[in-house]
């Protein structure tokens, strides 16, 4: 929610700003889990985070 407002309001698109908290978050996840398990997530955040930045374009779903 707060990466489609950050695009409205501010122009940012929505994946790179969702990327910017998903690496916050994985890198705190460093000090609590395994390497092994932090980097599957840093490979399927990356992943989703791609199809995002590609697909959600501003404007996309404003039905014109």
């Amino acid at each position: 929610m707060l990466a489609l407002f950050l695009q409205e309001r501010r122009g940012w698109r929505a994946g790179f700003v969702q990327m910017a908290f998903d690496a916050i978050v994985l890198f705190a996840s460093l000090f609590v889990f395994d390497l092994g398990r932090v980097g599957m997530s840093v490979l399927s955040a990356g992943t989703m985070n791609l199809v995002l930045v590609l697909n959600h374009r501003p404007g996309r779903y404003a039905g014109y």
